[in-house]
């Protein structure tokens, strides 16, 4: 057979071969990060918002994917941090009441001139691009430990709720460990890399509760997973707080839910808290990775948001609050270098290295680099709408009995 017609051959059964196998199989998608719900309060206080739902449609979020048939989920690194995550909003919240609805504008301008911190902490602007004023520092407690006190500023709803929630854990489960508080903002919130979010007190991350090797950022698993408390202190966030989301690995997820029916919860209304089953158009638990090391909280802090709508242009008048770093994500092309990307955004090159803690000035084709960007704290220009909180139907639940556990280990950095 001469060279052509073997090679013409060879063609034709690969052509044959390909068209046999059809299109590559599509492997499950998730909807794209959608945006937060709104709730009353974030202390342990009765929901201010019982007034009846407001109808509408609500996104529709396509069921997860089968989680891995391994338990054990990887630990998130400090520069893989996903915690930019925005739930899709919830339909049906009301607008509910804050101590300062009594005040008219004069009045908390008055305040603002005298005492600003008299007023209470002020959270301002949006999960990517906020600020903190006069935050609470989480304290130090039996209950819990902190990983870095120096970045535990919260608003005081998020604090009120924190130690409501732990507590709680401990008055139902003697001798509990201490939980691992890790980062809540900075104490003026703003920027705080490796981080998306964090930036105005109602963000936190905090440990699962483990039976063994409990310590910071330790991978929760099926092995290891203190069940009760872990659910005990999930379960007083969403119906004790004023939970918007709660970030938590699909696999800790599927574990946490199956423990939580079988001793008796409600499967409608679980269906309703979880993402993993993909039940409900907008659960409070969702899955993002990077969350089998720790949970990732986030608070509505009603009072201190609406105090940050009503301040805003005051602070901003006067200079109370600086203009926070912004950033914009550039993937570099072919042959790009960062001294082109310093032109194009009209920043320097030095000020790009620093934002992406590059040791060097190799730009790599693909990846994606974040470039500073100067600008104003978000306004929030209409007051938040809170959800009802998500109470289950009242039923005998079966009485847990915490498993053995090792000896808590002290906090391992990152």
């Amino acid at each position: 057979m001469s060279r052509v017609s073997l090679r013409s051959t060879c063609f034709v059964a690969i052509a044959m071969l390909v068209a046999c196998a059809g299109p590559a199989p599509i492997v499950g998608t998730r909807a794209a990060a959608p945006k937060p719900e709104p709730s009353a309060s974030a202390s342990a206080a009765p929901s201010a918002s019982s007034a009846a739902p407001i109808a509408s449609a609500a996104p529709t979020l396509e069921p997860c994917v089968d989680p891995p048939n391994d338990d054990k989920a990887d630990d998130a690194t400090a520069d893989t941090l996903d915690d930019g995550f925005e739930a899709p909003p919830t339909e049906g919240g009301v607008a509910s009441a804050t101590p300062i609805d009594a005040l008219s504008d004069a009045e908390i301008e008055a305040k603002l001139k005298a005492d600003p911190a008299s007023l209470g902490t002020i959270s301002l602007g949006a999960i990517h691009n906020g600020a903190l004023l006069y935050g609470i520092q989480m304290p130090p407690g039996p209950q819990w430990e902190l990983v870095n006190a120096s970045t535990s500023w919260g608003t005081k709803e998020t604090i009120d709720a924190l130690t409501h929630c732990i507590g709680k854990v401990n008055a139902q489960f003697p001798d509990t460990p201490k939980i691992f508080i890790g980062d809540i903002s900075p104490k003026n919130g703003g920027h705080f890399p490796p981080h998306v979010s964090h930036q105005n007190g109602r963000d936190v991350d905090i440990s699962y509760y483990l039976t063994k090797d409990h310590r910071w950022y330790q991978t929760a698993n099926a092995q290891n997973l203190d069940l009760p408390r872990t659910w005990a202190f999930v379960r007083a966030l969403v119906t004790d707080t004023d939970l918007e989301l709660l970030l938590m690995d699909i696999r800790v997820q599927k574990i946490v839910k199956q423990y939580a029916a079988s001793i008796g919860e409600d499967a409608a209304w679980l269906d309703s808290v979880f993402q993993y089953g993909g039940k409900s158009t907008r659960p409070l638990v969702f899955h993002v990775p990077g969350h089998a090391s720790h949970l990732h909280i986030r608070f509505y802090a009603p009072t201190s948001r609406e105090l940050g709508r009503r301040s805003y242009a005051y602070l901003l008048k006067h200079k109370l609050i600086k203009a926070p770093t912004r950033f914009i994500e550039h993937v570099a092309a072919k042959g790009e270098t960062l001294a082109h990307m310093a032109q194009r955004y009209r920043t320097t090159v030095d000020v790009i290295k620093k934002a992406n803690k590059m040791p060097n000035s190799i730009v790599v084709k693909g990846r994606v680099y974040k470039i500073p960007r100067a600008g104003g704290v978000e306004r929030q220009t209409v007051k938040l709408a809170i959800p009802p909180r998500r109470t289950p139907p009242a039923k005998a639940l079966a009485t847990a009995t915490p498993p053995p556990r090792d000896t808590p280990c002290k906090h391992a950095t990152r």
